[in-house]
């Protein structure tokens, strides 16, 4: 999900980070009693909803091996209230647009399968493209990581949120996908905003469990992240503006747990928010309140002023990390680039179960400018 002038600060970053540990990443299933904590689909009135299934074909297949899209896609700009088919159904690469106004409800066994193949932008599976007030309740989605088919590039989020605004997706269920697991932001200088996800369980993402990119007004809550691995960044989540025109204005992020992802629980990284002009300059906020990491291979990463083509006034702006509790990582708790910058970082309440990446983190946070310890 960024331009290719991008990836080289990334790639530096990240094999600085696999050079320096030895242990390696393997897929780790998660204790179902801490998955049940996040993961907590929802039972609504369905009264004046429209049910998908009667506008499938006579003897639809339940097994989620017969493609509908073309059938799912013709309802859904019908309908405002929608119930999807509680039973998998097989969606192909054009994936399925959501509409401003709309509200989409799935039921315990409804699943979207995505086929592909991945082979570029916007080939994601659930998309909420250039519109507003929109409502998704227990999205169940599995993308196409472990397909047969030839793929490509780093594509294909099971959610996509791009240019939209007042969005709110209640207890995800997202598993397999080729890119990200849950994307906000643009793909073309604008911004989300007024974006609530609340509850769920994001698994196995190839990219990022969930990528923050452009957004304003963006609260993300009870999530769970697990085993992202594949392609970098690999982090549960990831909150990196892909060119100078994306904003993060107000971001919060309440009680993530991530869990053995490849390289960070959490990553930060504002390197392409720098710019020629100190005018141009953005500001940006963003909270994590109540992060836990375990056995991911960094806990909290940051990457904050890489400067590239004499771009050398990085962003402004303050990011405050409070109540965290981070624990068998990998590696060092928490890693970062070496120059200073001009975004403010204070660390609060930070709990870390080993002694000795704890004075790690201690002495790394007052070696440098620009980083508090409360």
């Amino acid at each position: 999900m960024k331009n290719n002038y991008l990836f080289i600060s990334y790639f530096l970053l990240s094999f600085i980070t696999l050079s320096c540990f030895k242990s390696q990443y393997t897929y780790q299933q998660p204790n179902s009693s801490l998955v049940d904590a996040y993961w907590q689909p929802q039972v609504i009135s369905t009264k004046g909803f429209y049910n998908l299934t009667q506008s499938l074909p006579k003897n639809y297949s339940t097994k989620g091996n017969v493609d509908y899209t073309t059938y799912l896609q013709l309802a859904l700009y019908k309908y405002s209230k929608v119930i999807m088919p509680n039973f998998p159904i097989l969606i192909n690469k054009n994936g399925l647009k959501v509409n401003s106004n709309q509200t989409i409800y799935f039921p315990k066994n409804a699943l979207l399968k995505f086929q592909g193949p991945a082979l570029a932008k916007l080939d994601d599976v659930l998309k909420i493209y250039n519109v507003s007030n929109v409502k998704i309740i227990n999205p169940q989605i599995e993308g196409s990581k472990n397909s047969n088919l030839s793929q490509d590039g780093q594509w294909s989020a099971g959610i996509a949120i791009l240019n939209s605004k007042n969005i709110t997706i209640t207890n995800i269920h997202i598993t397999n996908t080729f890119g990200d697991g849950l994307f906000i932001g643009s793909e073309d200088g604008g911004f989300s905003e007024n974006i609530s996800v609340i509850g769920g369980w994001i698994d196995n993402a190839r990219r990022n469990g969930l990528s923050i990119t452009s957004g304003k007004n963006i609260k993300v809550e009870k999530l769970f992240i697990s085993n992202t691995s594949g392609h970098d960044p690999e982090a549960g989540v990831d909150v990196e503006p892909s060119w100078y025109k994306d904003i993060i204005e107000n971001v919060l992020l309440k009680n993530i747990y991530t869990f053995n992802n490849k390289q960070a629980g959490i990553a930060v990284n504002m390197n392409a928010l720098n710019v020629s002009s100190d005018v141009a300059a953005k500001t940006i906020g963003l909270t994590i309140d109540g992060h836990t990491d375990q056995g991911s291979n960094h806990a909290f990463l940051a990457s904050l002023n890489q400067a590239e083509n004499n771009n050398n006034f990085d962003a402004k702006g303050k990011i405050t990390i409070k109540n965290s509790n981070w624990k068998n990582t990998r590696n060092t708790s928490f890693w970062t680039t070496p120059n200073n910058h001009r975004i403010q970082v204070d660390f609060d309440n930070i709990s870390i179960d080993d002694p000795e990446k704890s004075n790690s983190f201690k002495k790394n946070v007052q070696s440098k400018s620009g980083l508090n310890l409360q």
